[in-house]
Order: structure tokens, then sequence, then C-alpha cells
């Protein structure tokens, strides 16, 4: 897999939490940035699609990047076009070259 066209800037959070009293979590502070990156952003498309409308998601898709996987949890978030997108998924491509993930709002 290769791309080109690597035309959004994204920004991956992570959230501050602390435990609290009685062993919840909680958020606290701001969150914390975990890096920046040029991607390439694309809507999910097909069954993939129908299924993330099913569970919920909205306006679904998929960031590949080239940047480190080992930073990214299912737990950040990221920022790109003035939206904040949940990540849905984390993995590697086939080639270990682009990590992928999978967000919506």
């Amino acid at each position: 897999m290769r791309f080109s066209k690597m035309d959004k800037k994204i920004t991956v959070k992570r959230r501050n939490t602390a435990e609290t009293e009685s062993g919840g979590i909680k958020e606290v502070g701001d969150p914390v940035e975990v890096f920046s990156d040029w991607a390439r952003v694309q809507p999910v498309g097909g069954d993939k699609r129908l299924n993330y409308t099913q569970m919920g998601y909205t306006d679904p898709k998929e960031i590949f990047t080239s940047n480190r996987p080992e930073e990214v949890k299912p737990t950040d978030f990221v920022e790109f076009d003035g939206g904040v997108y949940e990540i849905i998924s984390v993995f590697v491509t086939e080639d270990k070259k682009f990590i992928v993930m999978e967000v919506s709002k």
C-alpha cells in the first residue's frame, strides 16, 4: 500500500485520568498531545460503514498515517478539520508501513 496524498494535519490526544475515591475513573485537566502528523483521511464505505452506523457511530473515517503505532491507544482521540473523532480501532497495514485509525464523531 502506498499513499502519496497525506494532506490532512491530524493531532492525536490523550485524556488525563485519575482514580476517584470510589474506584472509578474521571478526567482531570486538559488532554495531552501524543503527536501531530500528516495523514490521509477517507470516509469508511460499504458494509463497514453500514455496520458502524448500526452500532451508533456517526461520520466514520479511516485515517492512514506513518507515525508510531505503539503510541496510539484506542482510548485516545483525533482532531482534524476542526472536529474531534473518537478512535474505534487501530491496526497496522500488512506491509507495516502505515497505521490505520478508524474513527467516528
